[in-house]
């Protein structure tokens, strides 16, 4: 679906029907017991929780399916629970800290990334060794997933929609953050206090529609150009080179 969207996108003329029958072939989510999303699309598997591994859980990361499916997005939380005790190699944190950024779930973020920065695991390299021993061998994910996780617990973005601060950890009661991309050609600057949107500077680099979802951190949002509410969205109209800012009241 990712790469039929991609290449739509590129070309909106392309012949994507070899992909599209692939996708209509796809067996459907399978659910355990527990209501978990189940590893394999395959009824003589049972799940195996001792088993590190998200990659059962793409629909919502690096998809996007969860965003609009709240029984999905349920099946997904609990996959994360059920194994997360299991989640200690690196890449398996990170894999978990990621989906949990898409998720909107702070405290599988959290987690994460105490497991990840506190333990013999990373370098200041920003490399980690596959175990906390450091008798594994040497990863690379986490040298480019910790800047993915750090931005979309802050910045969530996917067709022209946008949250702010949908992932905030507990501890993250108060920050700044510069130049977050946005999907939509937009770069944001942050600040939040008490774990509530303060303020918020938008940047467009193209013209677009700017549409915020309105959630518990930024219920009030105001903006200093026209804008409506609408779908629980702030929705302003934006140039190529405006720049927007919006105060939390």
């Amino acid at each position: 679906l990712m790469l039929i969207e991609i290449w739509k996108s590129v070309d909106e003329n392309a012949d994507t029907s070899y992909w599209e029958e692939l996708l209509s072939k796809l067996p459907p989510y399978l659910y355990d017991d527990s209501g978990a999303l189940k590893e394999w699309a395959a009824t003589e598997f049972t799940e195996n929780n001792l088993h590190r591994h998200l990659s059962h859980l793409y629909c919502a990361w690096p998809m996007f399916e969860t965003q609009d499916n709240t029984s999905l997005k349920k099946a997904c939380d609990q996959a994360i629970v059920n194994r997360a005790s299991e989640n200690q190699a690196s890449h398996a944190l990170v894999h978990r800290a990621l989906i949990g950024a898409r998720l909107k779930d702070a405290r599988a973020v959290e987690e994460s990334l105490v497991n990840l920065t506190n333990h013999g695991i990373y370098y200041d390299s920003m490399m980690t060794n596959h175990d906390y021993d450091r008798n594994s061998c040497y990863c690379t994910d986490f040298a480019i997933g910790y800047l993915g996780i750090i931005n979309e617990s802050l910045v969530y973005s996917y067709n022209e929609k946008i949250e702010l601060l949908p992932a905030l950890p507990d501890e993250w009661r108060k920050g700044t953050v510069k130049g977050v991309r946005a999907r939509g050609s937009l770069t944001f600057d942050i600040c939040w206090e008490n774990s509530i949107l303060k303020k918020a500077v938008v940047t467009a680099e193209n013209d677009c529609t700017l549409r915020i979802k309105l959630n518990d951190k930024t219920a009030n949002l105001k903006a200093n150009k026209p804008y409506v509410i609408e779908d629980n969205c702030l929705k302003a109209g934006l140039s190529e080179g405006d720049v927007i800012e919006l105060i939390n009241e």
